[in-house]
């Protein structure tokens, strides 16, 4: 296992980083020992960003960004509600446009979620999936 830290630039902390090799000594031992703090996976499940285009247009209009409203508000209704569609009962009373994708025998299997920023557009819709991780899933 190797790790290679830096110096931030204001002279703070230290950042690092590493790799395993296969000894099999425990990571977390490592991690644990100094101090280091454990990331995410890098498996590209975590929600995605809001792009720099984004934050300035949502500036511009004087709104938070719709990436980031949708976000909080899929996690609001997924924690209020016990069934989907109690979910997308309650993103659609908030004002969130969602479509919904049904399997052949009309069962719900994903949705998709969007703001509308002026009347008459269509919305630009955001997975569910890939916007909240603590979405309504089915089980």
């Amino acid at each position: 296992m190797w790790w290679r830290c830096w110096r931030g630039r204001t002279g703070g902390g230290r950042m690092c980083s590493g790799t395993i090799r296969r000894s099999g000594r425990p990571v977390w031992a490592t991690e644990a020992r100094y101090w280091l703090v454990v990331t995410a996976p890098a498996d590209r499940t975590a929600a995605t960003h809001t792009t720099r285009a984004e934050r300035e247009k949502a500036a511009r209009v004087g709104r938070v960004p719709a990436r980031d409203w949708l976000r909080i508000e899929v996690q609001h209704a997924a924690a209020a509600s016990r069934e989907p569609t109690e979910f997308l009962d309650r993103l659609r009373a908030v004002g969130v446009a969602v479509r919904e994708r049904h399997d052949p025998q009309g069962r719900l299997t994903g949705y998709a979620v969007g703001r509308v920023e002026q009347p008459g557009d269509e919305p630009v819709l955001f997975g569910g999936g890939r916007l909240a991780a603590g979405g309504w899933r089915r089980t």
